[in-house]
C-alpha cells in the first residue's frame, strides 16, 4: 500500500492544525463578544434594579426610624405606665379589701367634757383619734361625711354591735390614691413599604448564543477534519490507480 511522502503528510498536518487554530480563535473571539454583551446587559439590569429599589429602601429606612421613635416615645412609656398601674391597682385593691373587711378598724370611746363659752359652761363630746391621737369633736357631720375628717366611715355603737358602750368604730381611708388607668395611645400609623418587583435577569439569550457558537465551532472543526481525511485518502489512492494503468 502506497503512502504519502513525509513532507506531504507534514504539510497536510500543518494546514489542518492551522485551520483548527483559526477556528478556535474565532470561537474564542465570539465567546468573548457574547460575554461582553452579557456584562453590558447585566450592568444595565443592575442599574435599573437599583433605581427601582432606591425609593423602597428610602421608605423602609423612614419606616424603621418612625417605628423606633414610636416604640421609644409612645409604646414603651405606655407599657411602663400600664405595668405601674397594674402594680398600684393590686396594692390599692388589697388595701381597700382589708379596710372593707374591718381588718384595719380602730375604736375610740366618746368622751364628755365641759368648757366655758361666754361665761357659760358648755358640755361637749369628743374622741381621741385612734390613728393619730388628736382630738376630734363629735358631730353628725363626722358621721355623715367621714372622708372630710380623714376616715372611710365612722360606725356608731349600734352599727358595730356595741350598743350602750359609747364605743365608735373608725375605719381609715386608703393610704394610696386610687390608680387611674393610662390612656391607650393611637396605634402606629406607619405602613411598611412593599419591595418592588425587579424581576430576574434573563440569561436565556446569552446561553443560546454561547450554545450556537459552540455548535458552529464543533461542526466546522468536524468538517475540516473530514475534508483533510478525504484529501489524504485521495492522494494515497491516485498512485495506485496510475500503477494499474
Amino acid at each position: 500500500m502506497a503512502t504519502l511522502p513525509q513532507f506531504k503528510q507534514r504539510q497536510i498536518a500543518r494546514r489542518s492544525t492551522s485551520d483548527i487554530e483559526r477556528l478556535a480563535q474565532q470561537y474564542q473571539s465570539n465567546v468573548n463578544a457574547i460575554a461582553g454583551e452579557y456584562q453590558t446587559a447585566f450592568t444595565g439590569y443592575q442599574a435599573a434594579a437599583a433605581a427601582k429599589m432606591k425609593p423602597f429602601e428610602e421608605a423602609s429606612l423612614k419606616y424603621g426610624k418612625d417605628l423606633a421613635d414610636y416604640t421609644a416615645n409612645v409604646a414603651a412609656p405606655y407599657k411602663s405606665a400600664l405595668e405601674e398601674y397594674q402594680k398600684n391597682s393590686e396594692k390599692y385593691l388589697t388595701e381597700t379589701g382589708e379596710i372593707s373587711s374591718g381588718a384595719r378598724d380602730k375604736e375610740a370611746k366618746l368622751q364628755q367634757y365641759t368648757y366655758k363659752k361666754g361665761g357659760q359652761t358648755i358640755q361637749g363630746y369628743r374622741f381621741t383619734d385612734p390613728f393619730t391621737g388628736s382630738a376630734i369633736e363629735y358631730s353628725q357631720d363626722l358621721l355623715k361625711n367621714p372622708k372630710k375628717y380623714g376616715f372611710s366611715s365612722v360606725l356608731t355603737p349600734v352599727e358595730s354591735g356595741k350598743r350602750g358602750t359609747n364605743i365608735y368604730t373608725f375605719r381609715p381611708l386608703p393610704t394610696s390614691e386610687e390608680p387611674v388607668i393610662p390612656d391607650k395611645p393611637a396605634d402606629f400609623a406607619g405602613v411598611q413599604p412593599e419591595a418592588p418587583d425587579i424581576g430576574e435577569f434573563d440569561e436565556g439569550e446569552f446561553g443560546t448564543k454561547r450554545a450556537a457558537a459552540e455548535t458552529t465551532f464543533k461542526r466546522e472543526v468536524g468538517e475540516r477534519r473530514a475534508a483533510k481525511l478525504g484529501a489524504v485518502s485521495r492522494k494515497m489512492t491516485r498512485p495506485m490507480l496510475r500503477g494499474a494503468e
